[in-house]
């Protein structure tokens, strides 16, 4: 099993005695607390997987704080450091994000290939333990790996807490079932099929062209961007960072979170 390698975390007295004391109190919010353990071990020298297995949290979780810690300005105060970034929202991707479909299906986690009760009961945990990690920011919006789930799921999803759901290309109904809001993406800046690097300006602009033409004139949904932040290359940032600066100065452009998107009225003609 490969290492995962971890850059070094310096934490100054007066730090220290901040994060310990987030973790001991009682009132901390059990997110501030875990980030604050984070940080905490890895000035001790515990390793990635090491403060992974022992805090119940996905390796990348432990190295983004770290990340985020060493990257922190002088100037900025534990709470600050260990802060949820400002208009994120968190929605559950899947659960494992593992295939169980057999060759020639394509790749699925959430397809019928395994009994219902059984998938449904691992998005129930999977609810649960964001909810217990992010609280608020946590929202009950299920995003199906690989855009993919069993039609005969889609019921369900209410009954285990869900109110979203969101795939990719242009949704079917506003609401597939009552209770259940879908706003899905309509843009993939990587080209899966041609080394898994960005499609390209051209391309990319041309779908988006087309989705908005799309939303005008047929469907009114919202059009959406997909991203994969672990796969994408410097022309596919450059081309985000690019596109979304300008689209915020464009005044016929509104620019709306996964919060606001799957609360509205809009979202839903």
């Amino acid at each position: 099993m490969p290492l995962l390698a971890a850059g070094p975390v310096t934490v100054l007295p007066e730090q220290r005695e901040a994060l310990e004391h987030l973790v001991r109190t009682h009132s901390t919010p059990q997110q501030l607390a875990l980030r604050a353990r984070i940080i905490v071990q890895a000035a001790d020298g515990t390793g990635v997987r090491a403060s992974a297995r022992e805090l119940g949290v996905w390796p990348k979780t432990v190295r983004y704080w770290r990340k985020r810690w060493r990257k922190a300005a002088d100037m900025q105060s534990v709470p600050e450091r260990l802060a949820d970034a400002p208009a994120i929202d968190v929605l559950q991707h899947g659960y494992a994000h593992a295939n169980h479909a057999l060759p020639p299906d394509k790749k699925s986690e959430l397809g019928p290939h395994r009994p219902a009760m059984l998938v449904l009961g691992e998005l129930g945990t999977g609810r649960m333990a964001l909810e217990r990690l992010f609280a608020s920011r946590a929202l009950p919006v299920l995003v199906p790996p690989w855009n993919r789930i069993a039609p005969a799921l889609v019921p369900a999803l209410p009954e285990i807490g869900f109110s979203g759901l969101s795939t990719f290309t242009a949704r079917r109904r506003a609401e597939p079932v009552r209770g259940l809001r879908q706003v899905n993406t309509h843009m993939d800046v990587i080209d899966w099929k041609d080394g898994r690097k960005f499609v390209g300006q051209d391309a990319a602009l041309a779908a988006l062209v087309e989705a908005l033409r799309q939303s005008r004139v047929a469907t009114s949904e919202p059009v959406g961007l997909l991203s994969h932040h672990l796969a994408m290359d410097e022309g596919a940032w450059d081309f985000l960072r690019s596109l979304l600066g300008k689209a915020i100065k464009l005044p016929g452009v509104k620019l709306g979170s996964a919060r606001d998107l799957f609360a509205s009225r809009e979202a839903h003609v």
